[in-house]
């Protein structure tokens, strides 16, 4: 079972992004804000790639 959860909203000029750790039950919510400009879209692969690498890897994935 994941540990983290995490979304994204999508609108037409920012992406709201949130990451949540889900067992602590006092954890805090991580909040990223991204403007769909180039740069800031290079910006969110850039961190989405980080984040990913840190999850554990699974079978199958």
């Amino acid at each position: 079972m994941a540990n983290k959860i995490a979304g994204i909203d999508v609108h037409k000029k920012v992406l709201m992004v949130v990451v949540i750790d889900a067992r602590p039950p006092d954890s805090k919510p991580e909040r990223w804000r991204f403007t769909t400009k180039p740069s800031d879209l290079r910006r969110l692969s850039t961190w989405l790639a980080s984040a990913i690498a840190a999850l554990p890897r699974f079978y199958g994935y």
